[in-house]
């Protein structure tokens, strides 16, 4: 290889190393920065671990999981589809909980306006003392 080759790959190599860096500078947050991750609901997460588990435990064969939502089958270690609806379903009932939960504060205050209002006759925008 003559030397004008060999500074040409090294150019070559040098703007890629330049590339990966600046890549690189993108991708990790800085000193104080937050680096938002995929973010699972509870839910999603109990499903995930259900499902990994059972994954685990099973060998060659595929064996049914005894889980608090019921037994869980799979085949070829893939879930049957009964036991991808009933995943749905807990899945389902699971994100309608928090659902209710989350919700319960904000029923809450406006409960408190409709009684300030009706029986001190605050309005809104008005602050009762």
């Amino acid at each position: 290889m003559s030397h004008g080759e060999l500074n040409a790959s090294n150019r070559i190599a040098s703007g890629n190393q330049q590339r990966l860096k600046h890549t690189v500078r993108k991708t990790i947050p800085l000193k104080g920065q937050y680096m938002n991750p995929i973010q699972l609901s509870p839910a999603h997460t109990l499903l995930a671990a259900a499902i990994s588990c059972a994954l685990l435990t099973t060998h060659a064969h595929a064996q049914p999981a005894d889980t608090r939502i019921g037994t869980l089958t799979f085949e070829n270690g893939f879930p049957s589809d009964a036991t991808a609806t009933r995943l749905y379903d807990e899945m389902d009932f699971q994100r309608a909980c928090q659902a209710y939960l989350w919700a319960l504060p904000a029923v809450g205050f406006h409960a408190l306006q409709l009684a300030q209002r009706d029986t001190l006759g605050v309005k809104d925008g008005d602050i009762g003392l």
